[in-house]
This record gives structure tokens, C-alpha cells and sequence, in this order.
């Protein structure tokens, strides 16, 4: 909440990653959209998938901002 707060950003704006399901899971019960990723593989790819296929984000991985 205090993230939200100090960032201006609602919690629907939110994108959070993990690997702990239950920090995925409170980060969901704070309203923000979140996704568990298994930190034994890409976690980068795993986070730029969820983005692209579930955000509508494409990341250039340049250091260009992303396209929303």
C-alpha cells in the first residue's frame, strides 16, 4: 500500500513479479497485477512474456522505454 501511495500509482497500475507465491498472492489481495516466476529459469524472458501477453507491454531491451 505504502508503494502505491508514495508513487501516485493505483495498485490496478502495479505490475509486480516474484518467485514466493505467497507474496504474488499479496500483492493480488493489494490489487496489483501480479505473476510468480520460477527464479531457476529466465526470469527477464519469463517477466517480458507476462508483459507482452498479458499487459500489452513490449520491452526492445535496449534501455528504450517500453511501448505501452
Amino acid at each position: 500500500h505504502e508503494f502505491a501511495q508514495r508513487t501516485g500509482f493505483a495498485p490496478g497500475q502495479i505490475v509486480f513479479f516474484d518467485d514466493l507465491p505467497e507474496n504474488v498472492g499479496a500483492a493480488r489481495m493489494a490489487g496489483w497485477k501480479s505473476h510468480v516466476v520460477d527464479h531457476m529459469g529466465d526470469t527477464a524472458g519469463q517477466m517480458r512474456g507476462y508483459l507482452r501477453a498479458e499487459h500489452g507491454i513490449v520491452l526492445s531491451g535496449t534501455g528504450v522505454p517500453p511501448v505501452w
